[in-house]
């Protein structure tokens, strides 16, 4: 394998030409987005083994434990590059969900390419490690001694940095920021690689230099594709991206850098040199080892983790406290051994070990402070999750009561949303919209009906093929069953405004031709936006998934891996009981959007 000075992406579509970027990408900000499968991970690959032809450092940060065949050739019998494997199936060296910090700090002081496998953590202590991990890599690389280029990719980044920032979620997407935001002028360069655009977060995505659209289905990731590139292309070359972005071929994507490079191609990825460990073998298939992989120093790099770890235990507070004891011990032994004893005592020998006592006590008490304050913040942050769960639940119950005017005032525990458009805030479903009050439906003011029976007709009047009570009264604001909602239908059956056909009803004719038109029924996008835009957390998590793989359906385990909510918990029923009553998606097990979302 040769030395290069630049990053050969492939081809352009309909040419022969190279696209190729400079090698100065190492500190560089890159998103490379797209649906499962799109090839994605495969230009994440071809970008690190050209990093590291050219001599610089890598680290990947890889839940998933698909990059340890960057050490082995494309064939698996040749030697692919020295990158130290840690954690995972392939490790060279064990992985400890404890170890981010000391491991960042081995990294950038002996300028090792790393691939640190996730898999076998927990998506908390995945979480813990990263925010470790990066906090500890950004204040190293301050330094001027550590100022050489590295990169950091980050595989399923949303996991690490989501739109939707809740709990413990706060630090990890902090020190992501961070690293993204600010890490360029300590040589550090950033790719987030993820299959949903729609729920990574815009406030980091938006600070990349380097856009890779890939393969995409989902109206809201194609959304979030727009909203990066609006402000970069005229509509025409806006059209043409977003139109062909459903039909790209596999291993084929739009590469935008309209600041740092001038560059928007269409380009075919190349083909990696190296073993393909994310291949997904066919029923059947035998999947392959490779034969031959890249040497490592592992005994250099067990030597200086080794001195890493001799030293985190030097310092810490349980340690430190047990030699505070055993010297005070020694010296109130002196003491008591009386004044021939103490006199014979070198003076100055004792008040030294008397002022080592005081330090090292003050260290001690200084490291068990932060270590208070560092478990108070774990234990806020898991209070903080639990109570952000319990407001899902309570935002479902206020919806089926379809409460008029803003719900109960409820205090948010200190939690940031970044959310641009579709995100329900805590007081309420429509606050996404603007304002902390439920937004409702728009109503004309109709001349002699009441406020009810207006917003109540408006609703109806928009669906021409029929509209559930549940639906218009979810829509309107109303009381499913309460006084002003019986008192409003019985006003406009009495004057014949209104028809029911089985569990639909209808605004007829008389209706249309007394006060129409009607305010119509959003569609298609705005329908989807619309209908978001009501739904409080935990069913609006749900609908972003359902409207993701439309026309795919999903089982409940599928959507619980997806969202992370329990299969059979609690927050799973009521969130898709109150989809089913909006008719949002299908009756049965196996789960899909409802067409009309997308008419």
């Amino acid at each position: 394998m040769t030395k290069t000075n630049a990053v050969d992406l492939g081809t352009r579509v309909g040419s022969n030409r190279h696209v190729r970027i400079p090698s100065e990408i190492v500190t560089e900000t890159l998103a490379l987005l797209g649906k499962r499968g799109s090839g994605k991970s495969h230009a994440g690959t071809i970008i690190t083994e050209d990093i590291l032809e050219a001599g610089m450092s890598v680290v990947v940060i890889d839940p998933l434990d698909c990059w340890w065949g960057l050490r082995s050739s494309k064939d698996g019998r040749q030697e692919g590059y020295p990158i130290v494997v840690f954690g995972g199936e392939h490790a060279d060296v064990p992985l400890n969900e404890t170890s981010g910090r000391t491991l960042a700090a081995l990294l950038v002081e002996q300028h090792i390419p790393a691939i640190l496998s996730l898999r076998h953590f927990s998506k908390s202590a995945m979480k813990r490690f990263v925010a470790d991990f990066c906090e500890e890599l950004y204040r190293l690389k301050g330094k001027k001694v550590n100022r050489e280029p590295l990169h950091v990719m980050i595989d399923e980044a949303d996991m690490f940095c989501p739109q939707r920032v809740m709990g413990e979620d706060a630090r990890v997407t902090g020190s992501i920021d961070n690293l993204v935001r600010r890490g360029r002028s300590s040589g550090i360069g950033v790719t987030l690689i993820t299959q949903r655009a729609a729920v990574i977060n815009k406030d980091v995505l938006t600070q990349t230099e380097v856009l890779f659209a890939f393969r995409m289905t989902g109206p809201q990731d194609k959304k979030a594709i727009k909203d990066w590139i609006e402000n970069n292309a005229d509509s025409d070359r806006q059209r043409e991206i977003l139109t062909s972005l459903a039909k790209l071929p596999i291993g084929q994507a739009w590469v935008w850098s309209p600041g740092w490079l001038n560059l928007l191609e269409e380009v075919k990825i190349r083909d990696r040199r190296t073993f393909d460990s994310s291949f997904t073998p066919k029923v059947g298939e035998e999947r392959r080892s490779p034969k031959k992989l890249a040497d490592v120093d592992l005994d250099a790099i067990s030597e200086s983790l080794a001195g890493a770890i001799e030293e985190a235990v030097a310092n810490d507070p349980k340690i430190l406290k047990r030699k505070v004891a055993e010297l005070s011990r020694e010296l109130e032994k002196a003491k008591g051994n009386g004044s021939a004893t103490a006199g014979n005592m070198d003076q100055e020998a004792l008040q030294r070990a008397v002022d080592t006592a005081i330090e090292k006590r003050d260290e001690d008490w200084n490291s068990a402070i932060s270590l208070c304050v560092a478990n108070a913040q774990t234990r806020k942050a898991e209070t903080q999750a639990s109570i952000s769960k319990a407001f899902s639940i309570v935002d479902v119950i206020f919806e089926d009561l379809a409460i008029v005017g803003p719900s109960p005032v409820r205090q948010s525990p200190t939690l940031t949303t970044h959310d641009n458009v579709a995100a329900p805030t805590k007081s309420g479903g429509g606050a996404a919209f603007g304002g902390t009050e439920r937004k409702i439906q728009s109503t004309k003011n109709i001349p002699g009906l009441g406020r009810c029976p207006a917003a109540i007709l408006s609703v109806i009047a928009s669906f021409p093929n029929g509209c559930t009570k549940r639906q218009f009264s979810f829509l309107s604001g109303y009381v499913l069953n309460g006084s002003s909602m019986k008192a409003g239908l019985s006003c406009l059956r009495s004057q014949d405004l209104i028809e029911a056909r089985g569990e639909l009803f209808f605004a007829t004719q008389a209706a249309h031709d007394q006060f129409g038109p009607f305010p119509p029924k959003p569609t298609g996008i705005e329908s989807q936006e619309y209908w978001l835009s009501k739904l409080g957390k935990c069913p609006w998590e749900f609908m972003q998934e359902f409207i993701a793989v439309y026309p795919i359906a999903l089982t409940k385990a599928q959507l619980g891996e997806r969202t992370a909510y329990v299969e059979n918990g609690s927050s799973m029923k009521a969130g898709l009981s109150r989809l089913r009553s909006l008719y949002l998606i299908n009756e049965g097990t196996d789960m899909r959007a409802s067409e009309e979302l997308f008419d």
